[in-house]
């Protein structure tokens, strides 16, 4: 969950951050029994949204067991031909929902509560919402296996976590996962966009990409006079331990 400082003269300071210890530590446990890694991760940028969970790779391979993270019950199933695909939300105690996406199947009693309702419905689409005594879960309980459902472009694990009642994403990076992260993002370009009429920057308000130079952390670019009002962007990536995989940045401080 790496964040990025950069200081740019005297301009302003935008700050986007969150303490974990806001959030239960160590209430939720993985949703796999392999170790993570991420082959996405949240809140980075796709081609049409900004993505709202993590990516657990499940070693190329389907069929992966899919653990209850904590105590709840089944609040939603839904299956799609794209989207999640076979999705599952479970609802806990704590004021959190956790959400299982691009499933393989479902296991148990869910299972058999599903094939039930696609035969009386007709349909292999399918969207339900059980009460809460009518799929109780124990912490630990395999409750779907892993798959490549829906608009997935590999087996992996969509996992989420999000607030009940307004059903907000939150980070599950924020709840203490164990997951390794010590390689710093990298920063490709800055990005300067003077306000039309309002800004400039050398003598322009013609948007600007700028290369910088350096890495691990430390980085340069050359002299540049600004003045006015001036947007700033970065295209930058994460990396995390044992992935190859192309992650965004949890914060930017500017």
């Amino acid at each position: 969950m790496n964040k990025i400082k950069i200081l740019f003269f005297y301009f302003f300071c935008i700050q986007i951050a969150v303490n974990a210890q806001d959030y239960p530590q160590g209430y939720f446990r993985s949703p796999l029994d392999i170790p993570i890694f991420l082959s996405g991760n949240f809140g980075e940028i796709r081609s049409n949204h900004f993505h709202a969970g993590l990516d657990m790779k499940t070693e190329s391979v389907e069929g992966k067991n899919i653990y209850a993270v904590a105590d709840g019950y089944v609040s939603r199933i839904k299956i799609g031909q794209g989207g999640y695909g076979k999705a599952l939300y479970v609802t806990h105690p704590n004021g959190y929902t956790s959400v299982y996406a691009h499933l393989q199947s479902y296991e148990g009693e869910i299972g058999e509560y599903v094939l039930k309702a696609q035969y009386k419905k007709e349909s292999y689409e399918i969207e339900l919402f059980p009460g809460k005594n009518a799929l109780l879960i124990t912490k630990g309980d395999v409750i779907a296996l892993s798959g490549n459902s829906g608009g997935s472009g590999g087996p992996h694990l969509h996992f989420e976590l999000r607030e009940t009642d307004t059903e907000t994403p939150v980070n599950p990076l924020l709840f203490g996962f164990d997951i390794k992260d010590d390689i710093k993002p990298t920063i490709k370009k800055i990005g300067i966009y003077p306000v039309p009429g309002k800004g400039s920057a050398n003598g322009s308000d013609n948007p600007k990409l700028i290369e910088l130079s350096g890495g691990n952390g430390v980085y340069k670019l050359g002299t540049l006079k600004m003045s006015g009002q001036i947007a700033m962007g970065l295209e930058v990536l994460d990396k995390l331990n044992g992935s190859s995989n192309r992650c965004g940045v949890y914060s930017i401080e500017l």
